[in-house]
Order: structure tokens, then sequence, then C-alpha cells
């Protein structure tokens, strides 16, 4: 027979707030598996290193003790860095460091709709 291990509930919480975080937590870390897969193939392609938030984000997954939120803030971190320091090929994919430089120029209204 197989002991099976139970989860401990802490006093004062409900299990409808346990599932939740719980169901909240296992789509960000599908969500965080899919995003890490499509930027490792897409920066693979296009011959560039991987950001640290990308690594961020992996180490996130990887621990079993990230929350919803440390995985949602991740998640959101890497798709910033995504949008501001790499241009995507629309039609292969790759992601390549851009050759526009944002930051100098956050007042061009391109800049300001889109960020």
């Amino acid at each position: 027979d197989e002991a099976k291990e139970l989860e401990v509930i802490p006093v004062g919480d409900t299990l409808s707030e346990v599932g939740r975080e719980r169901m909240k937590k296992e789509a960000y870390t599908e969500d965080a598996k899919n995003l890490i897969e499509s930027m490792k193939t897409s920066l693979e392609a296009g011959g560039t290193e991987e950001p640290p938030e990308l690594t961020a984000l992996q180490e996130a997954v990887d621990d079993s003790a990230s929350t919803a939120n440390l995985l949602s803030r991740r998640i959101y971190e890497l798709l910033i860095e995504k949008a501001m320091l790499y241009d995507v090929d629309p039609e292969s994919g790759k992601l390549t460091p851009t050759e526009y430089n944002i930051k100098e120029n956050l007042e061009t209204p391109q800049v300001k709709t889109e960020f």
C-alpha cells in the first residue's frame, strides 16, 4: 500500500481559497512553460542569447514553493523584456536583438502607443 501525503490546510483558510490559489498556480505554470518553450525556440532560431528573465521564470517554474503571484510577475517581466529588446521575424518567428533603442525614444508616438 502506498501512503498518500495529505495536504495541511492552514487554519483560517477555506478549501475554496486554497483551491483557487492552486488553480491559478497551475494555470500560470502551464502558461510559463509554454512561454519558455516558445522563447527558447525563437531565440535559438535567431542565434540569440537567453535573457536573465527567462532563467528567472524557469527557476520559478522549477521551484515548487513558487506562488501564482511570483509566476505571474516573472511572466510579465519576460514579456516586457521580449517587447523592448527583441525584434520578431514575422515569417520565421526568430527573435533577434532590436536595433531600436526604446529607452532613448520614450517620447516617440509609436513607442508611447506600444508601451
